[in-house]
């Protein structure tokens, strides 16, 4: 089996058609939607930057968390690279004015909420309205990884170890996602534009970003769609799925 079928056999069926990075196509039967890639983007001032930390190392409980009931871990975050506050440091001494980015904030998801999810339901005269995993365990760290292990592979060859703030999985919301937050230092200057100057480099970095991690678990780009939304930690995306 290729790498990254174990939720399609498990979940979706048996027989599906996959697309490698490479482009060719891989036929396994049965003709299945592969679950989308998005790649979130947000641009952070210093302190922004500083609190983002607080979010992505759950530091506080957030607005976006949902019941622990409903996670897909019972740890809700998993750290893959740890936070690295001298990065920022670094960033901050090389800001010139205080409306420069310093960081910039990656949110990678395969997949929306019904990939990782079976529909709402109704349990005990109570509406479940995320709906439960359809992996949990190690099962789903399998497959949740993959995400992640793809995400660390982009970063660190896109930016380099040094400029990494932190990289992490969080599973307590509605669809498990990963957050890489780095510094934008380019030949010793901050130097965001490097990556997001322009509709085209923005399509090129996703596309960069896209290809370790379907390497990883199969899932589909469309050049030139629009991209992921910035991550909102207000909002529980399963509150946006309610029984008909």
């Amino acid at each position: 089996a290729p790498q990254g079928s174990k939720l399609w056999y498990k979940v979706l069926g048996e027989h599906f058609i996959y697309r490698h990075s490479d482009g060719k196509a891989k036929n396994r039967g049965h003709c299945m939607s592969l679950p989308k890639f998005s790649l979130g983007i947000h641009k952070m001032q210093s302190a922004e930057a500083g609190r983002a930390a607080g979010h992505n190392c759950r530091l506080h409980k957030t607005a976006s968390q949902l019941p622990k009931e409903a996670w897909f871990t019972p740890e809700g975050r998993h750290e893959i690279m740890p936070w690295n506050h001298a990065a920022l440091k670094r960033a901050r001494k090389l800001s010139g004015r205080k409306d420069a980015v310093v960081a910039i904030s990656f949110s990678f998801q395969v997949g929306e909420q019904g990939y990782w999810r079976h529909p709402p339901i109704e349990k005990g005269g109570k509406v479940v309205k995320e709906g439960l995993p359809k992996l949990t365990g190690k099962a789903f760290l399998d497959e949740a990884n993959k995400v992640a292990e793809g995400a660390r592979a982009w970063a660190l060859k896109e930016f380099g170890a040094d400029n990494i703030l932190g990289i992490d999985l969080h599973t307590d919301e509605s669809s498990p996602h990963v957050h890489v937050v780095v510094t934008p230092v380019n030949d010793g200057a901050l130097q965001a534009k490097h990556w997001l100057d322009g509709r085209a480099r923005c399509a090129q970095l996703r596309r960069r970003a896209w290809i370790p991690v379907n390497d990883r678990i199969p899932c589909t780009y469309t050049a030139g769609a629009a991209g992921g939304a910035p991550h909102d930690e207000r909002l529980a995306a399963g509150k946006a799925l309610q029984l008909a």
